[in-house]
């Protein structure tokens, strides 16, 4: 919360900010996300949580990120990047979840090309954003219809 302050501080005034704010229970991802928005950030980006991994059916995915959601006073994106989590947000609770007007966008890092496409295809039109989550598969996401990444590698680089 406190980096997010001083990168508010330091940030040009048309930079958007965007916060992670994702927890391992609805109830904590809720109140971190209030602290952020608090902070300054502009969005948030909430993962999906693992913890209880059997758990994470399509059912509870979509209910905690329609909870915070709801409860956030800033835009949610969805952050899938089951390599870290084992679970793979599903496309058919992505696609449900693009129509909630206080969700803005997707950063996928799971690669699957052909996901990528399909969720692009299903949510065009909405203003619903897909980031590719890693450089190693930039290009065929834009290819797809992706409009942007979210890549670490861009900041060994810079």
């Amino acid at each position: 919360v406190d980096m997010v302050q001083r990168v508010k501080k330091m940030a040009p005034p048309d930079k958007l900010i965007i916060a992670g704010s994702g927890c391992e229970s609805t109830t904590a991802t809720v109140e971190m996300t209030r602290r952020m928005a608090e902070a300054g950030a502009d969005a948030v980006m909430v993962v999906t949580p693992c913890y209880y991994k059997a758990s994470m059916t399509n059912e509870a995915m979509f209910a905690h990120y329609t909870k915070v959601a709801d409860a956030s006073p800033v835009p949610v994106i969805l952050y899938s990047v089951p390599s870290n989590t084992g679970v793979d947000l599903a496309p058919e609770v992505i696609v449900k979840l693009a129509s909630h007007p206080n969700i803005i966008g997707l950063k996928e890092s799971g690669g699957d090309i052909s996901k990528l496409g399909l969720l692009a295809f299903r949510t065009k039109g909405t203003g619903f954003q897909i980031l590719a989550g890693s450089a190693g598969f930039l290009i065929p996401a834009y290819a797809v219809g992706c409009v942007g990444g979210g890549c670490g590698l861009a900041n060994g680089l810079g």
